[in-house]
């Protein structure tokens, strides 16, 4: 008797790959990939999308509330900025929101690392800018980076760049500096670590710097980003209301201010600091009035308005205050409803400096 052979069913049917008409790609069956913010999925010839899913991040605690959201190109997730400032003649902000005046005319360090990670740097060349008043200015900034030397440098009404000591036009790539402007403000970006400097040539500088990258690493005038903000060389942390004393501490090489170099380092917190008597000025009182109301949540009215009544005394430059207003009205996350009205009377006043 011949064997019999017994059949289990059809063989099983193959599942077919995916084709892309256009450009004649294929790709096997079951294999999967992530393309434009899409998981993609081969299946029985057919390409199924997705959408990648974003996680939910908790609103991170910022200093002085600067929290942004960054992108990966799919999805975003909230950071935290540290940023310092200086404005007029001169008053700092420090990357905590510390307050204080400064008067000095050496080149100061605003930040170095402490561990060196990025070989980062950044120094303030401050400047006497009221004749018969030891009241200085911001006159530029240096950005040391990864070896390269950048700087922006007020010029009459106009910020110049240079790059290793060479002029640049301005916008400019190179080395991993970005430089741009939008005509009146400067700025020199650091993409890779997600930081910026910007100059205006009314004297008003800000350090932006990614707090993920530069927590409780950085040292000098701004102070320690996510830490205190009057440190001096070694590390050490004084109070709050030191930092106009700690800031002498910072002193930053320059071959153009050999005097400088013996200029006084460590005075201590209680040594008296002279305190130019305010005056009172119609365009600072502008500040009091109801229009303003709406501004006092967002933007510490009482010290600019206290910037301003000392920036009008003797001052060449009255109206810094009102353009720190500006600048803070600009950054607010959310738009007041009278922003455009406060714009046209801070622009009304700026513009008769």
């Amino acid at each position: 008797m011949m064997p019999t052979t017994s059949s289990a069913g059809p063989p099983p049917t193959e599942c077919p790959p995916c084709v892309n008409r256009k450009t004649k790609q294929t790709w096997p069956c079951g294999s999967t990939w992530k393309e434009d913010c899409n998981n993609v999925t081969c299946a029985g010839g057919v390409l199924q999308l997705s959408p990648v899913p974003c996680p939910e991040y908790s609103h991170p605690n910022c200093p002085r509330g600067l929290a942004v959201n960054v992108s990966d190109g799919c999805c975003e997730r909230p950071f935290c900025d540290c940023r310092c400032e200086l404005y007029g003649d001169p008053h700092y902000i420090s990357f905590q929101g510390v307050t204080f005046d400064f008067f000095d005319a050496c080149t100061y360090v605003l930040v170095e690392e402490q561990s060196p990670q990025y070989n980062l740097t950044i120094a303030v060349d401050n400047f006497y800018c009221i004749p018969g008043l030891e009241a200085s200015c911001v006159k530029g900034v240096i950005v040391k980076y990864k070896g390269n030397t950048a700087t922006l440098t007020i010029d009459s009404l106009t910020v110049q760049a240079s790059l290793n000591n060479v002029l640049i036009p301005v916008p400019f790539e190179e080395f991993g500096m970005r430089f741009e402007s939008t005509g009146y403000v400067t700025t020199l970006v650091l993409p890779e670590i997600r930081s910026y400097v910007s100059l205006t040539p009314r004297f008003s500088l800000i350090v932006n710097l990614a707090m993920e990258n530069f927590v409780n690493n950085t040292q000098g005038q701004c102070g320690v980003c996510g830490g205190g903000s009057c440190i001096r060389r070694g590390g050490h942390i004084e109070n709050d209301k030191c930092c106009d004393k700690t800031a002498y501490d910072w002193v930053y090489e320059d071959p153009q201010k050999p005097k400088c170099a013996s200029a006084p380092k460590n005075l201590p917190c209680d040594s008296p600091t002279p305190s130019p008597t305010p005056c009172i000025n119609s365009k600072c009182e502008l500040l009091r009035q109801p229009l303003f109301a709406e501004c006092r949540d967002n933007v510490d009215l009482s010290l600019i308005i206290k910037n301003c009544e000392f920036d009008s005394c003797g001052s060449a430059f009255p109206c810094s205050s009102w353009r720190k207003l500006q600048t803070s009205v600009k950054n607010m996350v959310s738009v007041l409803s009278g922003e455009s009205t406060l714009m046209e009377v801070a622009a009304q006043s700026v513009q008769k400096d």
